[in-house]
């Protein structure tokens, strides 16, 4: 049985997927997204970081979410910042 989000955007999301649609959608709304680390994302949803950065790979491929790579001044690698892609409005 697929979920609502499943059927708006017309893909199979595992529930992994769903969980961080969710969670990175309610903070792109409140804040316009979230600073956070694959560890995370894991320690939120419970889930290893290989499973997260599986799912992650998904959903950028799919077009649901944008990570930023950020680094510091001297070139280290910080927190990703995550944002959900809003669908374009329909055209008439």
């Amino acid at each position: 049985m697929g979920s609502e989000a499943d059927e708006v955007v017309g893909l199979h999301l595992t529930r992994t997927q769903r969980e961080l649609l969710r969670y990175i959608g309610g903070e792109t709304a409140l804040s316009g997204g979230i600073s956070c680390t694959k560890r995370d994302l894991a320690n939120l949803t419970g889930r290893n970081i290989k499973t997260i950065d599986r799912c992650l790979a998904g959903l950028r491929r799919d077009g649901l979410v944008e990570v930023e790579m950020r680094f510091s001044e001297s070139g280290a690698q910080l927190a990703n910042w995550y944002r959900l892609r809003l669908p374009a409005a329909p055209t008439e």
